[in-house]
């Protein structure tokens, strides 16, 4: 890989038109930095690039580029013109990455994560969960932040040039019964108000439903002392108690 820009080399790039090209284009390079399949480590060189290169856009040495590629879609990147400033700072930055293959770190770390959330989104979630089913029946209702912290626990996801992967069954055959149990279980709650029956519900997690539901201020103080482990609660002049057993799981 060589740091040096090369001034109109666009003009040796196959079935490749150059419609908003400035005056003195033979003066200017163009380079690319992702495309619509790259990697995560493309995309976060990208990232930190576009930042770097944003002075030089300013200045008038650099500018972006978009263009459709027969291929992939599309590509972005830059025209700069030769022997600037613009072209000092992308030579610093192919150097750079001829000793170490990221700009930042902590760029691509985050990339990676927002490309697992969203991987589980689109298909990890329901694989995951079929496969729970499968192997532990179909009653399983499991709250989707609890879900994703189980599945975080022993997820191990890879990362190719098509995005993050993940061995959906692998990490079902690490769940225990057991597992199941306790983010499955649910508490069937009778909430009685000053002694007498008021309404019955059921806990599960922090999630509450009732048949007869309490108002938003009795919801906050009773359920939340409830999840806390109080017997009872005294709130506005009133007493609030309720018996509770498990079920489901």
């Amino acid at each position: 890989m060589t740091a040096t820009l090369e001034k109109g080399n666009w003009r040796t790039f196959e079935s490749f038109a150059w419609h908003d090209r400035p005056d003195d284009c033979e003066e200017w390079a163009i380079v690319y930095t992702h495309h619509r399949d790259s990697d995560s480590v493309a995309r976060a060189n990208a990232e930190v690039i576009a930042e770097m290169m944003a002075p030089h856009i300013e200045s008038g040495d650099a500018r972006e580029e978009h263009h459709s590629h027969w291929a992939c879609g599309w590509v972005d990147g830059y025209a700069i013109r030769a022997n600037s400033p613009a072209a000092d700072t992308w030579e610093d930055i192919q150097r750079s990455l001829e000793n170490y293959p990221l700009l930042d770190d902590e760029v691509h770390s985050r990339i990676e994560s927002e490309d697992i959330d969203e991987s589980w989104e689109c298909w990890a979630r329901s694989e995951f969960e079929r496969e729970l089913e499968k192997q532990f029946g179909d009653e399983i209702n499991i709250p989707a932040d609890k879900l994703r912290g189980m599945f975080d626990e022993w997820a191990e996801w890879q990362h190719d040039s098509s995005g993050p992967y993940v061995n959906v069954a692998h990490v079902v055959g690490y769940i225990t019964a057991d597992d199941i149990r306790e983010y499955c279980a649910v508490r069937a709650v009778k909430v009685y108000r000053n002694g007498i029956f008021y309404c019955g519900g059921t806990l599960q997690h922090d999630e509450w439903a009732a048949d007869c539901p309490l108002d938003e201020t009795e919801f906050a103080v009773c359920v939340v002392a409830l999840i806390e482990g109080a017997a009872s609660v005294e709130f506005d002049g009133t007493i609030w108690t309720w018996e509770e057993h498990n079920i489901g799981g």
